[in-house]
């Protein structure tokens, strides 16, 4: 049976790293990459005639030979290829559970099935800790916390940004900070929604305004959170909560330490009194409206 267009594609780019490798244009180094990246393109498009342990195979082969003395000496190029590509058919097998796990979330959420809901605020505040393999690629746990803000489930965005969960997906330093930005933007934006009527008990702004404000309260994300405050769209009782919280983090700040507070402190300080300035300024002219 003949191999399919991407299979030979795959070989082809291949033999064109080898080439460099021959060349002395390219290292090993470069080898391993490409060949990482050949091969999860290659899986992206796999064609049911082809055997992926062939190219597997072919690859090492080509390891074998620009590891050894003759020409760069790489004794553990071989070893390193085998666990990058075993990586990659694992990666291969991962992204079709995640795939499998957002289309079954998104059916439960589509149709209002609570458990689903439930489902989808477990995952994004212990995922990591749950199914870390799962969640260990780059920009897997961007996926569901994409779903959170589709369909605003504030609770979910809420607990993938909350420092005390150590499995949370929306963690700063996962995924270069992207899924922690994109969170809190996605708060922010639902937060800054009128309320269509809803009561405050159900209005998803609502909720996205007292969670921003919980999240206020915490050091590590404190700023970020004031930052997506609609301050004009506070009551007297959020206001009341961000003063609270502003009062706690100037105690912080205020308590005798052997080294001053670094820049990075006082401007998330500032930040969040900004915003409570802002929501009082906010407050008075919605009292005193233009009367022209």
């Amino acid at each position: 049976m003949p191999s399919s267009p991407p299979f030979l594609e795959a070989i082809d780019r291949v033999d064109a790293i080898v080439d460099r490798c021959r060349q002395q244009t390219s290292t090993t180094s470069d080898f391993r990459r490409e060949v990482v990246d050949i091969v999860l393109d290659y899986l992206s498009k796999e064609d049911p005639r082809d055997d992926i342990n062939e190219l597997v195979d072919y690859i090492v082969e080509w390891a074998e030979e620009l590891g050894s003395l003759e020409m760069f000496g790489d004794r553990v190029l071989v070893s390193t290829v085998e666990e990058h590509l075993r990586w990659c058919l694992d990666r291969s097998e991962i992204d079709y559970r995640l795939e499998t796990l957002l289309i079954e979330l998104e059916a439960g959420l589509t149709s209002g099935d609570p458990e689903a809901t439930q489902r989808l605020v477990s995952l994004c505040r212990d995922g990591v800790d749950d199914h870390e393999l799962l969640f260990s690629p780059v920009g897997a746990g961007s996926k569901v916390v994409e779903l959170a803000h589709k369909y605003e489930v504030v609770e979910a965005l809420s607990v993938a940004l909350r420092p005390n969960h150590p499995g949370r997906l929306a963690a700063p330093y996962r995924d270069h900070g992207k899924t922690f930005r994109f969170a809190f933007d996605a708060l922010g934006h639902i937060a800054a929604q009128p309320n269509d009527g809803l009561s405050m008990f159900t209005s998803p702004s609502v909720a996205a305004r007292d969670a921003l404000i919980e999240l206020a309260a915490y050091v590590e994300v404190g700023a970020w959170a004031a930052l997506r405050l609609p301050v004009h769209m506070l009551d007297s009782d959020q206001r009341a909560d961000m003063l609270k919280a502003y009062d706690q983090r100037q105690e912080l700040v205020k308590t005798r330490t052997l080294m001053p507070n670094d820049e990075g402190t006082l401007r998330e300080l500032e930040v969040i009194r900004t915003a409570l300035w802002q929501a009082t300024d906010a407050d008075l002219l919605n009292a005193n409206p233009p009367n022209c």
